[in-house]
């Protein structure tokens, strides 16, 4: 999305949506926080969506992308929602895309 749409679209400041994937990141942040005993975990999540109009889909769950992509021109919409839908195709399975979508948990304790 970010290599087709113009991301500064006038939307309040947001913090980046992936900051907690990188375990060093989520270790600081937590330890910032006066957390000890910091531990990840990556657990397999599978999202299971409907392989047609996938986009309508996520648009119901994803506000900030609703909003970036509402504020694009209709072009650059489109090409987004091509790619995003051409690259999703390896994971159908008959009328349904199953989307690997891991989480992290990160967890930690306050000390007493």
């Amino acid at each position: 999305m970010a290599s087709h749409t113009n991301m500064d679209v006038g939307l309040p400041p947001a913090p980046p949506p992936f900051r907690f994937s990188d375990p060093a990141a989520a270790t600081s942040i937590m330890q910032d926080a006066g957390f000890e005993d910091v531990a990840i975990a990556e657990v397999p999540v599978v999202l299971p969506a409907p392989a047609d109009g996938f986009m309508d889909f996520f648009k119901k769950f994803s506000v900030r992308v609703t909003m970036i992509l509402e504020r694009q021109t209709e072009d650059v919409y489109a090409t987004v929602r091509n790619e995003i839908e051409t690259a999703l195709q390896s994971f159908a399975r008959g009328d349904t895309l199953y989307v690997p979508m891991p989480a992290m948990v990160v967890s930690g304790q306050l000390p007493t």
